[in-house]
């Protein structure tokens, strides 16, 4: 997977995800579920390959994106949020994981994650 393309990729499966969470079909939270699981597995795999993660790096990340995972099916099944609402819920919590992951780094895997989370932001910025 071209990194490049993973801030697209992951808006898109967001607000899928966004998405699928409006209807209470079990099918639906089945759907969204798997959903989640790829995008984090997605996630994990980008960051594991681009930062050259240890093996121990890569079960604490690893454990850190589960975690989060789990956050995000719980904020999906909030009822009384709205979709901008858990958007900006499932954004913060983004935020909170990278922050737990850069203790785990060392100073040079720490400043690429540092540029590979500000491509998106300049991104946005050139629109």
């Amino acid at each position: 997977m071209n990194f490049r393309n993973l801030p697209s990729a992951v808006a898109f499966a967001l607000l899928l995800c966004l998405l699928a969470g409006c209807g209470a079909e079990s099918k639906t939270d089945a759907n969204q579920q798997n959903a989640e699981d790829v995008l984090s597995g997605m996630r994990f795999k980008t960051l594991a390959k681009e930062l050259g993660l240890t093996g121990e790096q890569k079960d604490k990340v690893k454990a850190l994106f589960d975690e989060e995972t789990k956050e995000i099916r719980r904020i999906h099944d909030e009822p009384n949020l709205s979709v901008t609402e858990k958007s900006e819920k499932i954004t913060a919590l983004h935020s909170e994981t990278y922050g737990k992951i850069r203790p785990l780094l060392t100073p040079p895997q720490l400043e690429k994650l540092e540029e590979i989370l500000r491509k998106p932001e300049k991104r946005r910025r050139r629109n």
